[in-house]
């Protein structure tokens, strides 16, 4: 987020897609008991890098979208394979 984050806003949950900021930098900002959440869009390796400080991860584009046309698409196999890493990290 360019230009911080407004002291006087009371947010208190918030989605972050790559160009969006520090997730790091929003917890600070909003403080204990925010929500958090990030795009990974089909990227295992950005979901593997973001679970353990993300509140949730979401992906897509799962379907064309006409206010998004240039909206990356993620795969039913990006999926598996994120849910496969992510299951074996967390256990």
């Amino acid at each position: 987020m360019t230009g911080g984050w407004p002291p006087s806003w009371s947010i208190k949950a918030v989605h972050l897609g790559e160009d969006d900021g520090d997730i790091e930098e929003a917890r600070q900002a909003l403080g204990p008991g925010s929500l958090i959440g990030v795009s990974c869009y089909a990227s295992v390796e950005r979901a593997q890098a973001l679970a353990p400080v993300a509140d949730y991860l979401a992906f897509g584009a799962l379907f064309a979208s006409g206010t998004k046309p240039l909206a990356r698409p993620a795969r039913c196999r990006s999926f598996r394979r994120c849910r496969r890493c992510l299951w074996r990290a967390r256990w």
